[in-house]
């Protein structure tokens, strides 16, 4: 057992009397923010910075910002923390099970996503072009497919929330991987194609298509060098 294991232990063998207890688990969930913000708490902001999270959060107070607010780090570490439980939660329920999905649109031809990708790309950026910003444009995508998902094409929900955590892994892993020019496109990549039960290669190649500039591969640039 490594540390890890032994911390986990210990801590189930000390708070087991309480797991029956009504709203323990939100007092997890409050310990383990507390035990986060020991570590990577934001220290004190400048006036710019406590303007943006009441702008955040307006009913936010003075206290509340010296206990919450965190590092980059800690926000980091707090949302994958609760991407990981969500992640577990629904891995472990047959109600989000997306295989045969995945597997039918596997069985399409890659022109099909890439269209897809395509009419996409070229609505937002229309959007963008007539001054809309790029996180405008993106949410009004991601919230819009959201309900069109829900509410019109009936799709259950929690599908609906295994596609979200897979946006939120490629935010995840982008920022642990470090900008595009250093990898983090990888992790959008590894997503796309699991998702849409393709390969690698044909995950790249629909990026490319929604106007993204991919760097080339490890393969390419060897071929050019």
């Amino acid at each position: 057992m490594d540390r890890r294991e032994d911390l986990e232990a210990e801590i189930r063998e000390r708070i087991s009397h309480l797991l029956g207890e009504p709203g323990v688990e939100s007092a997890l969930l409050n310990v383990a923010y507390a035990v986060v913000a020991s570590r990577h708490g934001a220290g004190k902001l400048t006036p710019d910075e406590d303007r943006l999270v009441r702008g955040n959060y307006p009913s936010s107070n003075d206290d509340l910002i010296v206990e919450r607010a965190l590092d980059e780090t800690g926000v980091l570490t707090v949302v994958a923390m609760a991407s990981t439980l969500a992640r577990i939660a629904v891995d472990y329920s047959p109600l989000s099970n997306v295989e045969a999905k995945v597997e039918q649109d596997g069985n399409l031809p890659p022109q099909v996503a890439e269209s897809l990708s395509r009419g996409l790309a070229a609505q937002t950026n229309e959007a963008i072009g007539l001054g809309m910003t790029r996180f405008g444009a993106y949410a009004t995508v991601v919230l819009n497919s959201t309900y069109r998902a829900v509410a019109v094409d009936g799709l259950p929900w929690p599908v609906v929330v295994r596609v979200t955590l897979d946006a939120l892994t490629v935010a995840l892993e982008s920022a642990a991987q470090g900008p595009p020019e250093e990898g983090g496109h990888e992790a959008a990549i590894g997503v796309v194609a699991r998702q849409l039960g393709v390969s690698k290669g044909q995950a790249r190649r629909i990026i490319r298509q929604s106007g993204v500039d991919l760097p080339p591969t490890r393969r390419g640039q060897r071929r050019r060098t």
